[in-house]
């Protein structure tokens, strides 16, 4: 399709609406379907995308939250990635499961063998409740009465 030809384009289709997918921004701020809101506190952490990420845009080190709200293969292989890079690497859903949304494709096996092998930690059920700076909120969100979790945690249970 080119500026010339659009209308003969456009005839032959004969559609009512045309959505035109141009290439969107990932954002970083979090802001998500579910609750049409940005991260709170997002502003005051050090919160990238993923794509940004996958493409070296950014270097990041030290202990790294990784949040996926897709369910696919984004957020995982991002994780991955950060692991093998020699980060300490957790990856937080509010789904059942990590990368449900590949089951169907077969992906998931091996989305799971990436992510034990790197020894990301996986929490589920959880969503961020808050950022603030260094600090990670998060919260059951099956049980949200529940004291609220700290990513800060170590993996036996302790504030790190």
């Amino acid at each position: 399709m080119t500026a010339e030809n659009i209308d003969d384009v456009l005839a032959d289709v004969r559609s009512d609406h045309i959505a035109v997918a141009s290439g969107a921004r990932y954002r970083r701020d979090g802001f998500q379907g579910q609750t049409g809101k940005a991260l709170p506190g997002w502003e005051t952490g050090h919160c990238v995308t993923w794509d940004e990420v996958a493409l070296d845009r950014v270097k990041l080190s030290g202990d790294v939250l990784v949040v996926d709200e897709m369910a696919d293969v984004a957020a995982p292989l991002t994780a991955v990635k950060l692991a093998k890079l020699g980060m300490r690497v957790k990856l937080l859903t509010k789904w059942p499961m990590i990368g449900w949304e590949t089951v169907a494709e077969v992906y998931l096996h091996w989305i799971l063998t990436y992510l034990y092998e790197a020894d990301v930690e996986m929490i589920t059920d959880h969503a961020v409740k808050k950022i603030d700076r260094t600090e990670v909120e998060i919260v059951n969100i099956y049980q949200p009465s529940r004291a609220p979790y700290h990513s800060r945690r170590d993996r036996d249970g302790n504030v790190a």
